[in-house]
C-alpha cells in the first residue's frame, strides 16, 4: 500500500520562461485543492505542490526525496492548469504540431520532462488528469506528436480522463484500474460527476497559504441548462442534483478563515444562481459566523428577473461576477440556447446594477462567431459595450473566439432538437485532426472572429482588472475587496504592469522557498 501522495498543478502561461511575468498567476489551482482534501479524508499523507512550473530539476528533485523518505510515493499531476492562463483558440491548429510538446509551452513540458526523469528514477507511478485529457488525443497522431505524448509515455503510468479521484486512492490501496490502452498510453475514463456531498478544498496550514489569500471551491457541480456550445458535465441536471451539503460549505470557511483568515474565494461553480439554495447558503454562512465572506463566480444573467433575485446575489457577499452574455443579437438566442435580445438583456443589467450598486464588478463574456451572429452585429455589440451605458452597467468584457468542440453537434438530444445548431459550419481539415477552429460559416470566417476578438479585447474596460485577474490582483496587492471593486467602478489604474509583474515573481519565489523548507 502507498500511504504517500503527491499532487502537482500550476497556471502557466504558454512560452514563458521567466515567472516575473502576469501570465504566471500567483493563485492555487482547484483541481490540486480538491485532490488533496479528498486524499487527505481517505487517510493519505498528502502534499500539495502549486505553481510547480517554477521548480527545475533539482527542486522537484529535493522536494519527492524530502517527502518520501524512502518510502514510495504516488504523484499526480493536474494537466487542467498547466497552460490554462493562455489557452488559445488557434490552439489545436497551431502551425508546430512537429515539435513534441509545443501544445504545453516550453515551461510547462520542461516541469514534466524534469518530473519524468525523477519518477522514472525512483519508480514512482505517475497519475496524469484534468479536463485536458480526452481520449482523441490519444488516437491522433498528429496531436499526440502536438502534446508530446510518446514522451509522456516513458513515466506516465495512467492518464486520467473525468474527475473521479478515487482511482487514486483505489491504486494506492492496492486495486490496479481498469485502463484502454491506445497505442502504448493506459488511459482511465472515470465518471465525470460524483458524491459531492463533501467535495470541499479545504486547505491545511502546510499547504503554504499566504494570509487572507483568496481560494477557489465549488458549492455544486453541473448546470440545470444545456447551452449547444457548452461541453461541460452534467448538463441539464435537477437544481439540487451535485450540491456539497450546508455543513460541508460552511467547515471549509470557518477553517480557511481561522488557519489564514480568508474571507475571499473563487467559486468554480458553472453557473451560481441556477439554484437559488447555494445563494442562501452563504448567505446563512455569513450570518451565522459573522465572516465578511465574499465570492467571485459566474452567474447567469437572463434569469434575474426580479430585484428580490438580485438581492440573494447581493447579499450572498458577490464581490465580481461573470455574465455569459453570449451575444447581443437576438437570432442568436434559439440556435445556442440563450435569451439574446439587446432590450431584454440591457433591461436585466439595469435591474441588477440597480440592486447591487457599486458594490459588485460586473464583467460580461461574449462568444465571437456564433451562428447567425456577423462582424457587423457583433461590432455593434461591442461599441455598446465601450458606450456611456454599457461602461456603466459592465465593468470588464471578453470575446471568445467560437471553438466547436467535438461532438456538440450531436451531443444530445436537446442539440438535435434545435436541428444541430452547428451543421452550417463547415472546416478545413486534415485527416486526424480535431475540429474546432478552421471553420467558415455562412455569417464568415473563424480567423475574422478571432481577429475581431483579440482587436476587441484590447479595448477592453481596464483589461487586466476583469474579473479573470481580479483574485490574482487581491492576493498581489494590499488593497481590500472593497477597494478594488470601487477602483473598478471608478475605472482606475489598480497597479503599473512592471511593478505587478514583480510582486508576482516574488509571491513565486516566497511560494517555492516555503514549499521546500516544508517539503518533508
Amino acid at each position: 500500500m502507498i500511504k504517500k501522495i503527491i499532487v502537482f498543478g500550476d497556471y502557466c502561461g504558454k512560452g514563458l520562461e521567466d515567472f516575473d511575468k502576469v501570465d504566471y498567476l500567483f493563485f492555487k489551482s482547484a483541481a490540486v485543492l480538491r485532490i488533496s482534501y479528498f486524499l487527505r479524508k481517505q487517510g493519505f499523507e498528502v502534499k500539495q505542490i502549486h505553481h510547480c512550473t517554477s521548480f527545475d530539476h533539482n527542486e522537484l528533485n529535493q522536494i519527492i526525496e524530502n517527502f518520501s523518505q524512502g518510502q514510495k510515493v504516488a504523484v499526480c499531476v493536474s494537466s487542467s492548469f498547466l497552460a490554462g492562463a493562455v489557452r488559445s483558440a488557434v490552439g489545436e491548429n497551431s502551425a508546430n504540431k512537429n515539435v513534441d510538446g509545443e501544445f504545453w509551452g516550453k515551461p510547462a513540458f520542461s516541469f514534466l520532462l524534469n518530473l519524468g526523469l525523477i519518477t522514472q528514477q525512483k519508480k514512482f507511478p505517475v497519475f496524469f488528469g484534468g479536463f485536458e485529457i480526452i481520449k482523441n488525443i490519444f488516437q491522433s497522431n498528429m496531436l499526440r506528436k502536438f502534446w508530446g505524448i510518446d514522451v509522456l509515455d516513458k513515466f506516465v503510468s495512467y492518464y486520467v480522463e473525468g474527475n473521479d479521484a478515487n482511482v487514486i486512492a483505489e491504486y494506492c490501496k492496492g486495486i490496479e484500474p481498469k485502463y484502454e490502452l491506445i497505442k502504448g498510453s493506459k488511459l482511465i475514463t472515470t465518471s465525470e460527476i460524483f458524491d459531492f456531498t463533501d467535495c470541499a478544498s479545504t486547505v491545511l496550514p502546510e499547504d503554504n497559504i499566504l494570509e487572507k489569500e483568496c481560494l477557489i471551491t465549488e458549492i455544486a457541480a453541473g448546470c440545470i441548462f444545456s447551452c449547444s456550445f457548452c461541453n461541460y458535465a452534467a448538463l441539464g441536471k435537477k437544481k439540487n442534483e451535485y450540491v456539497r451539503t450546508y455543513e460541508s460549505l460552511k467547515k471549509e470557511i470557518i477553517s480557511n478563515y481561522e488557519n489564514f483568515g480568508t474571507t475571499l474565494y473563487m467559486l468554480s461553480d458553472n453557473i451560481l444562481n441556477d439554484h437559488t439554495e447555494k445563494l442562501k447558503y452563504l448567505i446563512r454562512i455569513r450570518e451565522e459566523t459573522k465572516i465578511n465572506l465574499r465570492w467571485i463566480g459566474y452567474a447567469r444573467l437572463d434569469i434575474i428577473q426580479t430585484q428580490e433575485h438580485a438581492k440573494l446575489i447581493k447579499d450572498s457577499g458577490a464581490a465580481a461576477i461573470i455574465f455569459g452574455i453570449e451575444s447581443m443579437t437576438k437570432s442568436v438566442g434559439p440556435t445556442i440556447g440563450k435569451m439574446t435580445d439587446k432590450d431584454r438583456i440591457i433591461n436585466c443589467l439595469k435591474l441588477f446594477r440597480e440592486v447591487v450598486g457599486d458594490e459588485v464588478v460586473v464583467s460580461a463574456s461574449l462568444i465571437s462567431g456564433a451562428p447567425t451572429e456577423t462582424i457587423d452585429s457583433i461590432m455593434a455589440t461591442k461599441d455598446w459595450l465601450l458606450g456611456k451605458e454599457g461602461q456603466n452597467y459592465v465593468d470588464h468584457f471578453r470575446f471568445i473566439p467560437f471553438v466547436i468542440k467535438q461532438g456538440l453537434d450531436d451531443r444530445n438530444e436537446i442539440n438535435r432538437s434545435r436541428n444541430n445548431p452547428f451543421k452550417d459550419y463547415k472546416f478545413n481539415l486534415r485527416s486526424d485532426e480535431i475540429k474546432g477552429t478552421n471553420w467558415i460559416s455562412p455569417w464568415g470566417k473563424f480567423q475574422d472572429f478571432y481577429d475581431f476578438a483579440i482587436e476587441a479585447n484590447t479595448k477592453a474596460i481596464i483589461e487586466k482588472n476583469g474579473l479573470f485577474f481580479l483574485p490574482v490582483i487581491y492576493n498581489l496587492s494590499n488593497y481590500s475587496i472593497e477597494t478594488i471593486i470601487k477602483k473598478i467602478r471608478n475605472k482606475e489604474k489598480l497597479f503599473d504592469a512592471s511593478l505587478y509583474s514583480k510582486v508576482n515573481g516574488n509571491h513565486i519565489r516566497n511560494y517555492k522557498k516555503l514549499a521546500l523548507m516544508n517539503c518533508r
